[in-house]
């Protein structure tokens, strides 16, 4: 592990000194001059440049008893002193800091080079704490907690005054969910403070589903990373939003809306553009790999809509790229055959079992395609009803054309 650290030493530099230079050009923008501002610059510098330093990760899956209790109580400590740690939830990893910590917030939005304005969503480990964070906790999120809870869902309610707006990108609402994952849960009971975190990748980049790649991403900028394995949803929450009228989806996930009218028994909307980012996901593109994401739209067979994939993957391989055929489920053993033969040797053909599996493995996948320098991805479109809805909100936020 330690020559892993030297390895991924270089590649991090770069990053540090993206992190210093954006805090200096913030503050300095704010100082006019003033011997105070000046030393909150100086201040705010020492901090960011105190990040640098060796990642501790540590396998959680390997850890019983006292050993799990002193990695959590390691972390709670960290994030009571207002750092910056990693560490998995069910839908990807976060990385977290004190939400009520502006100056812990603002090494988030610094490590990842966040816009300022795009919200965090804040993970909490009981309702009771959630409550503490808004200023209205109605029946119908008292309803979707109670069932969704420790979950993918997130709520956007009115924040309490209490709540930095750092945290919630300068919005008077606050996204808010508990995760069903005992490692994030354990952290924030023992920390007893809600935690923001947004997904642990550099801003555009697919988000993380796994320690090896939180590692890759994020060595020597965070003291801490926990290894808790591969994420069981691989995308992120559904958030929505229930100060609009009507209710509406701002993320699609892995709660449906199906799922979510039948416990409110009333119908909500899903917004595809919204004016207002009050959710993260919503205004920057997003999830991308380096690889140029081409999309095939569906067609009204599958049949036709693979096709069209291979047409364009046809395309690509003459013009000597190196090239992913991405396919939603499964096909005929004979035709998977038939595809890698033509396709080879600039071509790999990756087919999911399932769309649920899609959506479990989509994220990791585009950090091979990084890995192994692939120049293109083409990719099965799905048909936006249920969990396929997210993988397709996911996908067409990563891609470069449509097809």
């Amino acid at each position: 592990m330690k020559q892993k650290r030297k390895d991924n030493k270089k590649g991090n530099d770069n990053l540090h000194k993206k992190i210093l230079n954006n805090e200096f050009e913030k503050n300095k923008a704010e100082t006019k001059n003033t011997s105070e501002k000046i030393e909150g610059i100086m201040k705010a510098t020492e901090k960011i440049e105190a990040t640098k330093q060796e990642t501790e990760i540590l396998n959680m899956k390997k850890l019983q008893g006292f050993s799990y209790s002193f990695a959590i109580q390691k972390a709670a400590k960290l994030i009571q002193e207002g750092e910056v740690i990693v560490f998995p939830t069910e839908t990807v990893y976060g990385l977290g800091a004190n939400a009520y910590d502006p100056n812990a917030v603002r090494k988030i939005y610094l490590i990842k080079n966040r816009p300022s304005d795009n919200p965090l969503i804040v993970h909490v480990s009981s309702i009771d704490m959630a409550k503490t964070m808004v200023t209205e906790f109605n029946e119908d999120a008292e309803k979707l907690a109670k069932r969704f809870w420790p979950g993918p869902l997130t709520l956007i309610l009115p924040k309490s005054a209490i709540v930095p707006d750092i945290t919630t990108g300068g919005l008077d609402t606050i996204a808010i969910r508990m995760p069903d994952n005992k490692i994030a849960l354990d952290i924030i009971k023992i920390a007893s403070l809600p935690i923001a975190a947004p997904s642990a990748n550099l801003s555009g980049k697919p988000s993380i589903t796994n320690g090896k790649d939180a590692y890759e991403e994020l060595n020597s900028v965070v003291p801490l990373i926990f290894d808790g394995g591969q994420c069981r949803i691989g995308i992120e929450s559904t958030v929505l939003n229930l100060t609009s009228n009507p209710i509406t989806i701002l993320r699609e996930g892995a709660v449906t809306r199906k799922q979510i009218e039948d416990v409110l028994r009333k119908k909500i909307e899903i917004c595809k553009e919204c004016d207002i980012a009050l959710s993260p996901g919503m205004k920057y593109k997003h999830y991308s790999p380096k690889a140029t994401v081409y999309l095939a739209k569906p067609r009204d067979s599958r049949m036709k809509t693979i096709i069209a994939v291979l047409e364009k993957t046809e395309k690509l391989i003459e013009n000597e790229k190196k090239t992913m055929v991405v396919l939603s489920e499964e096909i005929p053993d004979r035709m998977k055959k038939q595809i890698e033969e033509t396709i080879s040797p600039l071509g790999k053909l990756v087919v999911f079992k399932s769309i649920r599996q899609m959506a479990h493995e989509i994220f990791k996948l585009f950090r091979e395609a990084d890995r192994k320098r692939y120049e293109s991805i083409v990719i099965e479109g799905l048909f936006e009803d249920g969990i396929g809805s997210a993988v397709m909100d996911r996908i067409k936020r990563a891609s470069d054309e449509t097809i």
